[in-house]
């Protein structure tokens, strides 16, 4: 015979004696709390209903999950069965939101990963193609390259749905190519850029991409509707960018014998240059303390530059820092050191670091989905998924 229980938290049990215990069914939080005596605990609601304690709310009716006393999950509350026996409430322990690993990343030597927040997925610009690995399972999709060309960068544009990469060709002499790809079909358009293109970066200000070409010192502003493209000189073989949507600036780096970083208009292309280590090469922007950070391959360190004053400090990091990316979620600079196979965790407040073990990383990426980091490694054509 089932009882009916009705309590003053607006929810009704439901106590179905003859119903089975130890069926499986999806657990969740559906909001229902108890005290236990020493504090107030989450509940494991499940949905199909399977125990035979049950709670109805907003017109659905799930199951209370019990199980023994002493399961490590148990909590205070204990439920007396129709046999006599004693369960517990089971507390709700939410599942791991990251599982990392390495995957393949679909193609070999894979020189930059962006991050896709529509699709879920990391798309990796490799030297033979292009992949789209979905950032849960890590099984990848792979697209063909422009014949002749080969990728080197890729950025995520969110307006037009859209990934770009830039690829420059085998045999030098020719102008690079940057490629706008549909996330959803794989529909790719080409446009011409610079000599010897490296990187790319989206802006949502102007609605532009904008690709750093190493051989001429220039950075090409293209439109993302018409393909429309302006030209900035910005100086001596700019490689890493990144967009600050604080300021509306684009950030360079120009490696040596200038070492610095410009601060590009996205207006104008008028452009202020800032000193940083040896041989600067990815850039990140940090919207938490308003900076810009660049990673020194020579000098070893990552540079912090604030992007109102210009005012810079410098952190130790691995041996060759190449990459740079920013995490929101734990308020780091990630750091990829390409010669001491580490990538280096710094606070961006204080700079405190912690290294962590990957062999030859070079690209690094923020995934806001799962709160992890994407590390390319080009020697294991492999991602890294790391969970933050």
């Amino acid at each position: 015979m089932n009882k009916v229980a009705k309590y003053s938290l607006g929810v009704t049990f439901l106590f179905l004696f003859g119903a089975a215990l130890f069926a499986s069914a999806a657990e969740l939080d559906i909001g229902f709390r108890v005290f236990d005596g020493t504090e107030v605990v989450k509940i494991a609601a499940e949905q199909p209903a399977v125990s035979p304690l049950r709670i109805a709310k907003g017109g659905t009716v799930y199951g209370l999950a019990l199980v023994d006393p002493g399961d490590p999950n148990a909590s205070k509350i204990r439920i007396k069965t129709a046999n006599n026996g004693i369960k517990a409430l089971k507390k709700f322990t939410p599942a791991p939101l990251c599982t990392g690993g390495a995957f393949a990343a679909g193609g070999s030597s894979t020189n930059g990963i962006a991050f896709d927040s529509v699709t879920n997925s990391i798309w990796a610009a490799n030297i033979d193609t292009i992949s789209k690995i979905n950032i849960n399972n890590g099984s990848a999709t792979t697209y063909s390259p422009t014949l002749g060309y080969f990728p080197t960068g890729v950025a995520f544009d969110s307006v037009t749905n859209s990934v770009w990469v830039v690829s420059t060709p085998f045999f030098g002499g020719s102008p690079g190519i940057v490629s706008k790809i549909n996330i959803n079909t794989g529909a790719k358009t080409d446009y011409a850029v610079g000599t010897s293109p490296v990187n790319v970066a989206f802006d949502n200000v102007t609605n532009s991409v904008w690709v750093t070409n190493s051989g001429p010192g220039t950075v090409s502003k293209i439109n993302i509707n018409t393909g429309a493209r302006t030209d900035y000189a910005v100086g001596t073989s700019p490689s890493g960018i990144a967009f600050d949507n604080v300021t509306n600036s684009i950030w360079v780096s120009l490696d040596t014998p200038t070492n610095s970083v410009r601060k590009v208009n996205i207006n104008n292309g008028t452009g202020v240059n800032y000193a940083t280590g040896l041989r600067p090469f990815g850039v990140a922007f940090d919207n938490v303390t308003n900076s810009v950070w660049v990673a020194n391959f020579d000098s070893n360190t990552v540079s912090k530059i604030n992007i109102n004053t210009g005012s810079r400090t410098d952190y130790a990091v691995g041996v060759g820092p190449f990459n740079v990316a920013f995490d929101s979620f734990s308020n780091s600079i990630w750091v990829t050191n390409f010669n001491s196979n580490t990538v280096s965790k710094v606070n961006i407040n204080t700079g405190a670091r912690t290294d962590y073990a990957v062999s030859g990383p070079t690209s690094v990426v923020f995934d806001s989905v799962n709160n992890a980091m994407w590390i390319a490694n080009p020697n294991s054509n492999t991602v890294t998924k790391m969970c933050i």
